[in-house]
Order: structure tokens, then sequence, then C-alpha cells
């Protein structure tokens, strides 16, 4: 089954140039790891209607998208189509998180594949580096995709955004004290 997600162009860019160098077949491989991102998904909670909107919000941020065509199989498109409306995560928002994550994830092993001589083992601040260099991405977008668990990202409630938005005025008013 076909279906369609915007995503940010440059991680779906470096996405499609890892599949390259690691010689994958890029929706046979999604095939294989969806039902997994699946499974973690169906254990969270689901968001509340405003969440599900500052989602929205924050998938629409940080440039240019591009919309991309994956052919699934027919039970792990409806299964996941199902679970993302079940948790009111919205599906393009799940699917750049999961980008994000692929591209981390797979970016030192495809910089080992394409030249051997690369040594294994890089340390946090390498990847990060690394990281940076390729996605030209900011700490906080580093944060969220190395995180194993990246998907709990996309479960927002009034309570999240209450106490995400507290967090933020706490840091401006500290900013602001700062000479």
């Amino acid at each position: 089954m076909d279906i369609t997600a915007n995503v940010h162009t440059r991680p779906w860019q470096t996405l499609t140039e890892i599949f390259e160098v690691l010689k994958l077949r890029r929706d046979a491989y999604l095939n294989g790891c969806l039902p997994a991102e699946i499974d973690a998904i169906e254990l969270l909670p689901a968001s509340d209607a405003e969440g599900a909107k500052h989602a929205r919000a924050l998938a629409n941020l940080g440039g240019e998208s591009t919309r991309v065509t994956l052919s699934l199989d027919d039970a792990t498109a409806e299964r996941l189509s199902r679970v993302c409306a079940e948790r009111n995560i919205p599906r393009n928002a799940f699917f750049d998180a999961f980008i994000w994550f692929l591209c981390v994830r797979l970016i030192e092993p495809a910089l080992i594949i394409a030249n051997p001589r690369t040594s294994l083992g890089l340390s946090r601040e390498e990847t990060e580096k690394t990281i940076r260099s390729v996605l030209g991405v900011d700490q906080f977008e580093i944060d969220g995709a190395l995180d194993p668990d990246y998907y709990r990202q996309l479960i927002w409630t009034k309570e999240r955004l209450k106490q995400e938005r507290a967090h933020w005025e706490q840091i401006k008013r500290g900013a602001r004290a700062e000479p």
C-alpha cells in the first residue's frame, strides 16, 4: 500500500543517501523496522487534542518539507495509521521523528561502509559533531533524535504543554537576568 508523508527535506535526503551507501532498499528496510516502532507507540498514552495540534505544529517547524510516497505492507500501513489515530499522533509527525531517528542511528554505519578505515566507536561528542555537519541541526534536535525513545516526544497533553511553557519562561527570565 502506498502512503504519503510530509517530512523535513534535509534528513530525508540524508537518509536516501545513507540507504544508497548501505545498499538498502528503502521501503523494504522501513517495512522491517516499522513493526517494532508501532509496538513502542502502542505502549504510550494518547495525546489530547491540544497536544496533537502542538505535535502537528512542531512537525512543520524548521525548514523545507518534502512529500514522500512509501510502499509499505498493507498490514503495516493500516496498523500504523490506526495506532497513530488511537494515540492522536499526526502520522506526518511520526514519520518526521522516525526519519530523524534513522538518520542519526545510521550515519556512523554508513560512514564506515563508505570508508572502512573510519574508526568505530565514535564518542557522543564525535557523533554529535558528525550529525551537526551532515544534517546542519542544533543540539536540541540532536538530543531528541539520538534518544532511542524518540517517539515519546510525539505525545503531548495540556499538562505537558503547561510544563514546557513554564520551563521556557523560566529560561527566558534567566536569560534576561544575565548581563
